[in-house]
């Protein structure tokens, strides 16, 4: 298939500018090959992103007030961030920009950086996910901690309730296998 040229004549149609399911993972929207997307790096663990600004500021308290705030840093062409990971930092930026939904794998890495980049839009949809009744595999365990860190009470009480449901399977197996197997543990 062929697409015009701004000067009319035919080409092949490029990919996507972004993933598409298939290739998700694989494929780095934040590379800087177009150089009219963006206007600023940020360099988590010494890899780059290129990023712009104003998108960032849209999602982000914390970006808005780096970039428009008076900070030295919205001068710089360059700036670092600290205590975050690359890959976490990649799977936050896919989820800002609409790139990726919130899933089971991701939503603990996004949920805290949305928190501490002040998100408040990514914020409820990572709260979404995690209430959403048997829609995520994320254990009990892990969704107390996040209701900790991210003082999130109805997570809290979800959590709770879900592990104690857990012990009380597993001393109701551990039971029967005592009786079953002729000992008494009580």
């Amino acid at each position: 298939m062929s697409d015009p040229t701004p000067n009319g004549t035919k080409r092949q149609s490029e990919a996507p500018a972004y993933p598409t399911a298939a290739k998700k993972r694989n494929a780095v929207p934040f590379d800087g090959s177009d150089p009219d997307l963006h206007d600023v790096v940020l360099v988590v663990e010494e890899k780059k992103f290129y990023v712009n600004k104003k998108q960032l500021a849209l999602h982000s308290k914390f970006f808005h007030r780096m970039f428009y705030g008076g900070f030295e840093e919205a001068k710089k062409e360059e700036i670092e961030i600290k205590e975050a990971s690359a890959d976490d930092f990649q799977k936050f930026l896919e989820v800002v920009h609409g790139l990726e939904d919130v899933e089971d794998t991701t939503v603990e890495a996004v949920f805290d950086l949305s928190g501490r980049f002040e998100c408040k839009h990514i914020i409820k949809k990572c709260k979404k996910f995690l209430l959403a009744d048997n829609q995520n595999k994320v254990r009990p365990q892990t969704k107390l901690a996040l209701s900790i860190r991210h003082n999130f009470e109805e997570l809290k009480i979800e959590a709770l309730a879900a592990i104690k449901k857990q012990e009380s399977r597993r001393d109701l197996i551990f039971n029967q296998w005592a009786r079953l197997s002729g000992h008494n543990y009580n």
